[in-house]
Protein backbone atom coordinates (compact mmCIF):
# COMPACT_ATOMS: atom_id res chain seq x y z
CA UNK A 1 0.00 0.00 0.00
CA UNK A 2 1.46 3.44 -1.11
CA UNK A 3 1.35 5.93 2.15
CA UNK A 4 2.88 9.20 0.28
CA UNK A 5 -0.75 10.65 0.91
CA UNK A 6 -0.82 9.81 4.50
CA UNK A 7 1.07 12.49 7.26
CA UNK A 8 1.14 11.96 10.76
CA UNK A 9 0.79 15.11 12.78
CA UNK A 10 1.88 15.10 16.29
CA UNK A 11 1.72 18.33 18.71
CA UNK A 12 4.06 18.29 21.04
CA UNK A 13 5.55 20.48 24.50
CA UNK A 14 8.34 19.44 25.92
CA UNK A 15 7.33 16.16 25.72
CA UNK A 16 10.22 14.13 25.08
CA UNK A 17 10.25 11.53 27.39
CA UNK A 18 6.38 10.15 25.86
CA UNK A 19 6.68 10.88 22.17
CA UNK A 20 10.03 7.99 21.67
CA UNK A 21 7.25 4.83 22.08
CA UNK A 22 4.85 6.25 19.72
CA UNK A 23 7.64 7.50 17.03
CA UNK A 24 9.21 3.71 17.34
CA UNK A 25 6.08 3.04 15.85
CA UNK A 26 5.64 5.50 12.92
CA UNK A 27 8.55 4.52 11.21
CA UNK A 28 7.29 3.44 7.96
CA UNK A 29 5.08 6.74 7.66
CA UNK A 30 5.43 10.27 7.30
CA UNK A 31 5.45 12.22 10.73
CA UNK A 32 5.60 15.80 11.22
CA UNK A 33 6.29 16.86 15.32
CA UNK A 34 5.13 20.33 15.61
CA UNK A 35 6.86 21.40 18.90
CA UNK A 36 5.23 24.44 20.34
CA UNK A 37 9.04 25.84 21.46
CA UNK A 38 11.89 27.43 20.17
CA UNK A 39 14.10 24.02 21.20
CA UNK A 40 16.40 23.32 18.72
CA UNK A 41 17.84 20.24 20.81
CA UNK A 42 14.68 18.62 20.77
CA UNK A 43 14.54 19.03 17.06
CA UNK A 44 17.69 17.49 16.21
CA UNK A 45 17.53 14.45 18.73
CA UNK A 46 14.64 13.36 17.03
CA UNK A 47 15.40 13.64 13.42
CA UNK A 48 18.50 12.40 13.67
CA UNK A 49 17.06 9.31 15.29
CA UNK A 50 13.85 9.16 12.94
CA UNK A 51 14.68 10.07 9.45
CA UNK A 52 10.60 9.63 8.40
CA UNK A 53 10.42 12.33 11.24
CA UNK A 54 10.09 16.10 10.27
CA UNK A 55 10.24 18.71 13.30
CA UNK A 56 8.35 22.40 13.29
CA UNK A 57 9.05 24.36 15.87
CA UNK A 58 6.44 26.97 16.40
CA UNK A 59 8.83 29.18 18.83
CA UNK A 60 6.52 29.58 21.51
CA UNK A 61 3.44 27.90 23.62
CA UNK A 62 0.85 28.53 20.62
CA UNK A 63 -1.60 25.96 21.53
CA UNK A 64 -2.93 22.63 19.84
CA UNK A 65 -4.80 23.82 17.04
CA UNK A 66 -2.71 26.74 15.76
CA UNK A 67 0.20 24.65 15.88
CA UNK A 68 -1.49 21.92 13.57
CA UNK A 69 -2.60 24.84 11.45
CA UNK A 70 0.90 25.54 10.65
CA UNK A 71 1.29 22.05 9.70
CA UNK A 72 -2.04 22.35 7.42
CA UNK A 73 -0.17 25.62 5.90
CA UNK A 74 3.35 23.58 5.00
CA UNK A 75 1.92 20.50 4.16
CA UNK A 76 0.33 18.90 0.99
CA UNK A 77 -1.09 15.74 1.65
CA UNK A 78 -4.43 14.65 0.96
CA UNK A 79 -5.16 12.64 4.46
CA UNK A 80 -3.63 13.72 7.95
CA UNK A 81 -3.64 11.55 11.13
CA UNK A 82 -3.29 13.55 14.23
CA UNK A 83 -1.70 12.20 17.28
CA UNK A 84 -1.33 13.09 20.39
CA UNK A 85 2.23 12.00 21.56
CA UNK A 86 0.29 10.05 24.56
CA UNK A 87 -1.26 7.82 22.36
CA UNK A 88 -0.43 4.25 22.07
CA UNK A 89 -1.69 2.88 18.47
CA UNK A 90 0.37 0.45 16.24
CA UNK A 91 1.82 0.69 12.82
CA UNK A 92 -0.73 -2.41 11.86
CA UNK A 93 -3.83 -0.14 13.49
CA UNK A 94 -2.79 3.10 11.54
CA UNK A 95 -2.60 1.42 8.08
CA UNK A 96 -6.07 -0.24 9.00
CA UNK A 97 -7.88 3.17 9.57
CA UNK A 98 -5.56 4.79 6.52
CA UNK A 99 -7.17 1.67 4.13
CA UNK A 100 -10.50 2.78 5.46
CA UNK A 101 -10.51 5.97 5.13
CA UNK A 102 -9.53 5.92 0.89
CA UNK A 103 -11.21 2.73 0.54
CA UNK A 104 -14.56 5.20 0.47
CA UNK A 105 -15.55 8.87 -0.64
CA UNK A 106 -18.29 8.62 2.08
CA UNK A 107 -15.86 8.80 5.02
CA UNK A 108 -14.28 11.98 5.60
CA UNK A 109 -12.75 11.87 9.09
CA UNK A 110 -12.39 8.56 11.06
CA UNK A 111 -11.17 7.91 14.30
CA UNK A 112 -9.91 4.22 15.93
CA UNK A 113 -12.03 2.94 18.83
CA UNK A 114 -10.51 4.60 22.61
CA UNK A 115 -9.23 1.69 25.03
CA UNK A 116 -7.84 2.84 28.24
CA UNK A 117 -4.82 1.59 30.30
CA UNK A 118 -6.82 -1.55 31.48
CA UNK A 119 -7.96 -2.35 27.77
CA UNK A 120 -11.43 -1.44 28.68
CA UNK A 121 -13.26 0.01 25.94
CA UNK A 122 -13.73 3.90 26.64
CA UNK A 123 -16.72 6.47 24.74
CA UNK A 124 -14.54 9.50 23.02
CA UNK A 125 -16.73 10.79 20.34
CA UNK A 126 -20.48 12.03 20.61
CA UNK A 127 -23.41 14.14 19.42
CA UNK A 128 -24.30 17.93 19.23
CA UNK A 129 -26.89 18.84 21.15
CA UNK A 130 -30.52 18.32 19.61
CA UNK A 131 -29.01 15.92 17.26
CA UNK A 132 -30.74 12.87 16.76
CA UNK A 133 -27.77 9.49 17.07
CA UNK A 134 -26.87 8.47 13.85
CA UNK A 135 -27.55 5.27 11.58
CA UNK A 136 -24.87 3.81 9.96
CA UNK A 137 -24.75 1.87 6.47
CA UNK A 138 -21.31 0.42 7.71
CA UNK A 139 -21.16 -2.72 10.18
CA UNK A 140 -17.62 -1.48 10.94
CA UNK A 141 -18.45 1.88 11.64
CA UNK A 142 -20.20 3.88 14.51
CA UNK A 143 -21.75 7.29 12.77
CA UNK A 144 -20.95 10.46 14.75
CA UNK A 145 -20.49 14.15 15.38
CA UNK A 146 -17.88 14.86 17.07
CA UNK A 147 -14.78 12.57 17.73
CA UNK A 148 -11.78 13.45 20.59
CA UNK A 149 -8.73 15.34 19.21
CA UNK A 150 -6.04 12.54 20.69
CA UNK A 151 -6.75 10.49 17.64
CA UNK A 152 -8.41 10.64 14.13
CA UNK A 153 -7.62 10.70 11.01
CA UNK A 154 -8.81 13.76 8.55
CA UNK A 155 -9.27 14.04 4.58
CA UNK A 156 -7.55 17.50 2.94
CA UNK A 157 -10.55 18.55 1.19
CA UNK A 158 -12.75 18.36 4.74
CA UNK A 159 -10.09 21.26 5.89
CA UNK A 160 -10.18 22.73 2.39
CA UNK A 161 -13.91 23.59 2.72
CA UNK A 162 -14.56 23.77 6.63
CA UNK A 163 -11.55 25.45 7.30
CA UNK A 164 -8.51 24.91 9.72
CA UNK A 165 -8.60 25.08 13.64
CA UNK A 166 -9.90 28.58 14.73
CA UNK A 167 -6.92 29.96 16.46
CA UNK A 168 -9.04 32.24 19.14
CA UNK A 169 -8.95 29.04 21.21
CA UNK A 170 -5.58 27.81 22.90
CA UNK A 171 -6.72 24.39 24.29
CA UNK A 172 -9.72 22.24 24.36
CA UNK A 173 -13.08 23.30 22.31
CA UNK A 174 -10.82 23.71 19.34
CA UNK A 175 -11.76 20.40 17.72
CA UNK A 176 -15.69 20.65 19.19
CA UNK A 177 -15.57 23.71 16.89
CA UNK A 178 -14.19 22.32 13.79
CA UNK A 179 -16.33 19.20 14.00
CA UNK A 180 -19.35 21.39 14.32
CA UNK A 181 -18.32 23.04 11.22
CA UNK A 182 -17.93 19.85 9.66
CA UNK A 183 -21.15 18.87 10.63
CA UNK A 184 -22.79 21.96 9.65
CA UNK A 185 -21.22 21.20 5.77
CA UNK A 186 -22.59 17.63 5.81
CA UNK A 187 -19.44 15.52 5.89
CA UNK A 188 -18.84 12.34 7.40
CA UNK A 189 -17.68 11.48 10.60
CA UNK A 190 -17.19 8.08 12.34
CA UNK A 191 -15.54 5.89 14.41
CA UNK A 192 -13.91 2.67 13.55
CA UNK A 193 -15.09 -0.20 15.76
CA UNK A 194 -12.60 -2.98 14.52
CA UNK A 195 -9.64 -0.53 14.54
CA UNK A 196 -8.28 0.49 18.58
CA UNK A 197 -5.64 3.00 19.82
CA UNK A 198 -4.64 3.13 23.77
CA UNK A 199 -5.02 6.30 25.44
Amino acid sequence: MKLDQLAILIVTFKSDEILSDLLIELQKFNVVVIENSDDENFRKSITNKYPNVECILTNSNIGFGSALNLAFDKLNYQNYLILNPDIRISEKEIIKIYSRAISDRDIDVIAPSTLDKNNKLTKRHGFFRLSNKKTSKYNDLIKVDHVSGHAFLIKRNVLDVCGKFDENFFLNFEEHDLFFRIKKNKFNVFVMKNCFAIN
